[in-house]
């Protein structure tokens, strides 16, 4: 185990090395393109954990779906926790994003901002204050900067708590939940086929309790006013094993360790993640259920807009959150990502940027990720291959000839999507979502 810290270490000082040895035009010309006379104002950065453990320890579900429970990683830090490897990457996402910004002109070199120009909040789970501490020490590193937080308590900015019941909210989610079903082909058969091949799952004690495989069914999710939608089945068991071994994967670096010795494609890799993302967008994108959920979010994010005085915001969440929000915004992306997990990868953020030019203000949306590569190995995450970034564009908004957004229209977005959260108990959707 000490090995392990001091060569992860040693990760963290050779990167911070490469980063200083570099001009940082290279970095923002890669991530961020031409600026055409924008001059960037605000950033809002809405940020997923980076690497963490699954949340299931040993003698969970996890090792009943396998005769070979013994192969599973050897984790350093407890269940659901930041992992070594996961804060090595989100230092240097904080790099690249101190880069871009003094490069932009929104900060000065080193950075010491006062309360009233940065802000660092998170949720309160160890995962998400510690992704919020690393990214901090990377993009502010010579400043004395405090993660905020509410310790003890369910914090419903970062967590998708949904604030109705009602019979017509119901009603519309499980329409929805039908509906994306019936899309879903053999996407679902495929992952479950994949991970049954990787754990030996015909031989495992859970098989031979049930008697039965993996297999699509109906997927029964309950919604409760104050609770995250549920989920069982399934769709439920098998995004354990999913959420262990695409974790196992990217903190080993090992590949085929992390799928039990078996050599699996990339495709397959991506197979065994859907499960998981399947389980994630079932719960979360649905329309009426992403409106619903993502109120405080986006209640938070529209605080931050209106901050006097404030240049950088960091919010701290989860895959949840992230969906949520853009599901509510009717934001998706340009592009296929770079990495296995195709919504809201490990250390993403939904960057929500303010530019002004010719006395106008505009907005640019994007999604920065570091790709599966950079999560296998983080020295290869430099300025010659910065962090992924896809843009995000909002259904029924066009932007104009440079990509941007005028900045009211997409402020009105937000309120418009608070509103009809709000009001979702009456199951009915606004005009821009399907």
């Amino acid at each position: 185990m000490a090995k392990n810290v001091l060569s992860r270490t040693f990760v963290i000082a050779a990167a911070m090395l490469i980063l200083g040895s570099c001009s940082p035009r290279v970095f923002e010309k890669s991530l961020s393109g031409s600026r055409d006379g924008y001059r960037l104002t605000q950033v809002v950065a809405f940020s997923r954990h980076n690497i963490r453990t699954p949340l299931t320890g040993s003698g969970s579900i996890t090792d009943s779906l396998t005769p070979n429970k013994g192969l599973w990683y050897n984790w350093e830090v407890p269940a659901g926790e930041l992992s070594l490897k996961g804060g090595t990457v989100e230092t240097l996402m904080g790099q690249y994003f101190r880069i871009w910004l003094e490069d932009s002109g929104l900060i000065p070199h080193n950075w010491q901002p006062s309360r009233r120009e940065a802000r660092f909040y998170s949720n309160s789970l160890q995962r998400t204050v510690a992704t919020a501490r690393y990214f901090a020490s990377g993009m502010v590193p010579v400043a004395d900067v405090g993660i905020e937080y509410h310790p003890h308590k369910r914090d419903r900015v970062f967590l998708p708590l949904l604030s109705t019941d009602s019979e017509a909210f119901k009603q519309e989610a499980a329409k929805e939940l039908n509906e994306r079903l019936s899309t879903l082909g053999d996407s679902l058969a495929c992952g479950f086929a994949t991970i049954e091949r990787v754990l030996d799952f015909d031989k495992s004690p859970w098989f031979a309790a049930h008697g039965r495989h993996l297999q699509t069914e109906p997927v029964p999710v309950r919604y409760v006013k104050g609770k995250e939608p549920r989920m069982g089945g399934s769709l439920k068991t098998a995004t354990s094993a999913s959420d262990a071994l695409v974790l196992q994967y990217y903190e080993s670096g090992d590949p085929i360790a992390s799928a039990f010795g078996k050599d699996l494609s990339i495709s397959e890799w991506e197979s065994i993640s859907g499960i998981k993302d399947m389980y994630v967008e079932l719960l979360f994108s649905l329309p009426v259920v992403g409106l619903n959920t993502a109120v405080k979010m986006l209640e938070e994010v529209r605080k931050e807009f209106s901050a006097n005085g404030r240049k950088f915001s960091f919010l701290c969440g989860h895959d949840s959150s992230i969906i949520s929000i853009m599901t509510a915004l009717g934001a998706y992306t340009q592009g296929s990502l770079d990495a296995i997990e195709k919504r809201a990868p490990l250390g993403g953020k939904l960057v929500f940027e303010k530019y002004t030019r010719d006395g106008a203000d505009y907005a640019r949306l994007r999604l920065i990720y570091p790709s599966g590569e950079q999560l296998l190995d983080p020295g290869t995450l430099n300025y010659a291959n910065p962090p992924k970034s896809r843009t995000v564009m909002l259904k029924g908004l066009k932007a104009n000839s440079d990509g941007y957004y005028s900045w009211n229209e997409v402020v009105a977005r937000i309120n418009e999507a608070i509103k009809a959260g709000k009001q979702a108990g009456s199951g009915q959707l606004p005009a821009y979502l399907p």
